[in-house]
């Protein structure tokens, strides 16, 4: 017959080294989360004033390996565009909101990947509003709107490779995006929203934010 004693006593090691196996699973899941979460969200900021010409200096993987990405970027103005403004731009805008064109300064070199770009507008509460690109909204809309916000439409410039894809997406004969260029994205944000930052990013966690007066 079996006693309780004699359970203890033959698994009393096993039962000596759980605790010292939980704290190692523990630690393993608390280091994958953390890990998880240090490339997850914009929480890397590189911040600018407005007017202030920001170099960004960042590292992206893609098909050909790890690069450096590397650009300098300016927020000029904000401006809440009028009724007759919006219309020229074809961006719908619902009511009980207002669309905020932003103009942005750039430069780069021709052969870095930058048309993977997204943009917001962030408020003081910390609320993003972001650009919508052509294909949420009205076929109008869509005709008028530039599909990447960072990057000129006609010359957007090479991608981050993708390999046999390459060749499609960026024909040799594509003309080269310029050194220097401005763009003039339009966001729309709720009338009562009061805009404190334009946020540009490619990869997280990294963005930069430029401040708006």
């Amino acid at each position: 017959m079996t006693t309780g004693r004699g359970w203890w006593a033959r698994n009393r090691w096993p039962l000596a080294a759980l605790p010292v196996a939980l704290v190692a699973a523990l630690g393993a899941s608390s280091d994958r989360v953390s890990t998880y979460y240090w490339h997850s969200g914009l929480h890397d900021e590189r911040a600018a004033d407005r007017g202030e010409r920001l170099t960004l200096h960042d590292e992206y993987t893609d098909g050909d390996g790890t690069h450096e990405r590397t650009l300098r970027v300016r927020l000029d103005r904000t401006e809440s565009l009028t009724p007759a403004d919006v219309r020229a731009t074809g961006v719908d805008v619902p009511p009980g909101a207002r669309a905020v064109q932003v103009t942005l300064s750039l430069e780069a070199d021709p052969d870095v990947p930058l048309a993977s770009c997204r943009l917001a507008l962030r408020d003081e509460d910390g609320t993003r509003y972001g650009y919508r690109p052509p294909g949420f909204e009205s076929v109008r809309s869509a005709a008028a709107r530039p599909m990447y916000p960072c990057v000129p439409d006609e010359t957007p410039g090479p991608f981050e490779s993708l390999g046999a894809l390459d060749d499609a997406l960026t024909p040799d004969d594509s003309p080269a995006r310029p050194a220097s260029w401005t763009v003039e994205p339009v966001v729309v944000v709720p009338d009562g929203a009061r805009v404190e930052a334009a946020l540009l990013w490619w990869r997280e966690p990294v963005y930069v934010a430029l401040a708006v007066d």
